[in-house]
């Protein structure tokens, strides 16, 4: 009788576990479809210069019309899902007297205060602003950038001097006796292995305020320093600089350790940032400044280009036309070789036994050049007479078809004798194997007007963002170019104010789209491109941490041709301390993130694979590749000068539960 009262409760037991089991998961079975129902939801929040409605669910999946791709929302539904921010928080600190301005960037290699001043998120993107009441710091954290400024408060006239003492640290110490624009180093140190002290020149001070900043860069080590003074006629020693003497710059706004501050209150005319030059400026040699700046010289009128050559099929041997295993599209591949050379080799410090590449693009042979040149200019004088002479060789490129020809670009200064002014001829020839005369590769030209829509995915990477969004606002204002559209897709970052950050940039073409749920890659592309109506409309995905120079709206048309040709622009990824003034890094070449296609192209090969790639990545920009190969198109690859990877942290990528 026991052991049935036994076995009956083993039973009960059973099927009440059993019953708690099935229930469990029964509700993470729901849960999970209604995760994933919330992160499919992407909405149109802003725009600026589209024709697109603002507040409609964008359809991720293939669509045949207008209806079928938006879906509109309430605005409250859009509050609920995005607003408000959780972590931006408005926090005017009023009180700015005895104080001082502290700005903090974390992860930065290198030795040098240099290392600081060249990051591209300094001055104006600090991961902390704070402020502080001293200058004497004992634990400053490995690889930390610091910058201190404000006013320094002299109560008496008089001889003043400055003593810095350092221990593993470098820094810099400026001060300004009028406008902080005229301010001048007074010390440095930059000795990381002892205890180093300096004394600065005595300067006659006046009764009054001086703007101060101080500039630090910590190695691997713990850094600290303090800064003294003494005024010659009433001090024998050096003491503190204590809070009395010290006052803020400007008040800070804003969450201080968690929000993008979107002002711009740091002054340009610094002397600490005369180092900082823009891509523009880095020319190593005149062909690089002649190569750099090719998109400002206007292209000759198409009209003037027709019949110099006749048409010719263009069916290069290596288009793929059998299917391709996984992966293996990286080995159908043909690389573009240019002239003249365009310094594209870089230096790469070996810590490690990788194979990098730094060597850079090939160099199309100077009497293959000159010859191609000398065709194309006999048959513009041929059919204009001497309405065009020649004035520069701007690029020559070079895709060779063992099998085949070679298919060029040609891009010439031309002077228009009739108005003498300056014009771009930028077209593609072919020349067969074994023929001497050229021909236009038939259906083979690029459209100089395509939109040029720049495709961005981030989640709470507030800093990056907003450099972003300078970046491509300093490639407009260099460029005009109204055909240049930016999108981007938001994983409703908690650091930074994404509307105010556009609504206050220069960009005049904007798409945001908020998207909830766990950063999802693939689809933020995929709906990014989905919002591109045009077929005609170039879509470039790009990543965010780049430099990115003026000319490569224009370098991205050139490469891609509608229903032929995709571009893959390789990216220079710069090591750890390095920057576009100090080139050391490696070429990306097994990266194919950078990626242009025409939305028609687009369409046709099927975008991204938003199943296989869901919210991890790596690897789909190899499918997508694959997916393009197969296709029957062909991939452009070459290097690009100034166009940088920057070296970043990866701690909290994605997590937003933190900033980086």
């Amino acid at each position: 009788m026991g052991n049935r009262k036994l076995k009956l409760l083993l039973l009960f037991i059973g099927i009440f576990v059993l019953v708690e089991l099935t229930l469990f998961c029964y509700q993470q079975f729901k849960d999970k479809e209604e995760k994933k129902v919330v992160e499919e939801i992407g909405v149109i929040v802003a725009q600026r210069g589209n024709n697109l409605p603002v507040n409609v669910i964008v359809n991720p999946k293939p669509y045949s019309s207008r209806s079928e791709l938006f879906k509109y929302v309430s605005q409250e539904k859009v509050n609920s899902l995005f607003y408000p921010m959780k972590n931006f928080i408005e926090n005017k600190l009023d009180a700015c007297e005895n104080l001082a301005n502290l700005h903090i960037w974390h992860e930065i290699c290198g030795i040098d205060v240099k290392n600081l001043k060249l990051y591209p998120l300094y001055p104006h993107l600090p991961v902390i602003r704070d402020t502080v009441n001293k200058l004497d710091f004992n634990n400053i954290s490995p690889l930390f950038g610091i910058r201190i400024f404000g006013y320094l408060e002299v109560k008496n006239n008089g001889l003043t001097q400055f003593f810095l003492s350092t221990v593993d640290i470098s820094i810099e110490v400026y001060l300004s006796l009028d406008s902080p624009n005229n301010s001048f180093l007074i010390c440095y140190q930059n000795h990381l292995t002892k205890q180093v002290n300096t004394l600065s020149d005595e300067i006659y001070l006046n009764k009054g305020k001086y703007f101060f900043e101080i500039l630090g860069k910590t190695g691997i080590k713990v850094g600290k320093f303090s800064l003294k003074w003494k005024q010659s006629s009433l001090m024998s020693t050096f003491s503190e600089i204590s809070s009395e003497h010290l006052s803020c710059f400007f008040n800070e706004t804003g969450s201080k350790k968690t929000s993008v501050i979107l002002d711009y209150k740091v002054p340009e005319g610094l002397p600490s940032l005369f180092h900082k030059k823009k891509l523009s400026e880095l020319y190593s040699t005149p062909e690089d400044f002649i190569r750099s700046t090719i998109f400002t010289i206007p292209l000759i009128p198409e009209e003037d280009t027709l019949d110099l050559f006749p048409d010719c099929k263009y069916s290069p041997s290596y288009i793929v036309h059998e299917e391709i295993s996984q992966y293996l599209g990286i080995w159908e591949l043909h690389y573009t070789k240019v002239f003249p050379k365009d310094n594209t080799e870089v230096f790469y410090r070996l810590d490690t036994n990788e194979n990098q590449i730094i060597f850079g693009n090939d160099i199309v042979l100077e009497s293959t050049a000159h010859n191609i040149v000398n065709q194309v200019m006999a048959a513009i004088k041929k059919k204009h007479k001497n309405k065009y002479s020649l004035s520069t060789i701007l690029n020559v490129e070079e895709n060779n078809d063992v099998e085949k020809g070679s298919r060029f670009l040609v891009e010439l200064e031309l002077i228009n004798n009739d108005l003498s002014k300056k014009v771009r001829f930028s077209q593609y020839v072919y020349l067969f194997n074994n023929i001497t005369k050229l021909c236009y590769p038939e259906n083979f030209q690029w459209n100089k007007t395509a939109d040029v829509n720049v495709i961005l995915t981030l989640g709470n990477q507030g800093r990056w963002a907003k450099h972003f969004i300078n970046t491509m606002a300093e490639v407009f204002e260099e460029t005009k170019d109204i055909n240049l559209n930016v999108i981007i897709v938001d994983f409703n970052s908690q650091d930074i104010d994404m509307i105010q950050a556009l609504e206050q940039s220069s960009i005049p073409r904007y798409t945001l789209i908020k998207h909830t749920g766990k950063f999802h890659k693939t689809l933020a592309i995929q709906v990014a491109a989905n919002t591109i109506i045009n077929p005609n409309a170039i879509t470039l995905q790009v990543d965010l941490h780049l430099t990115i120079p003026s000319g490569f709206i224009d370098l991205v048309r050139k490469h891609t041709v509608q229903g032929k040709m995709v571009c893959s622009p390789i990216v220079l990824r710069l090591q750890c301390g390095a920057n576009p003034q100090a080139r050391y890094g490696f070429w990306e070449s097994a990266g194919y993130g950078i990626f242009g296609a025409y939305k028609s192209d687009w369409n046709r090969f099927g975008g991204m694979n938003t199943e296989k790639f869901s919210i991890s990545w790596g690897g789909e920009d190899w499918e997508l590749l694959d997916t393009v190969l197969k296709a029957g198109y062909e991939v452009e690859r070459f290097k690009v000068k100034n166009f940088n990877h920057v070296f970043h942290t990866k701690k909290g990528m994605w997590d937003y539960s933190k900033t980086t």
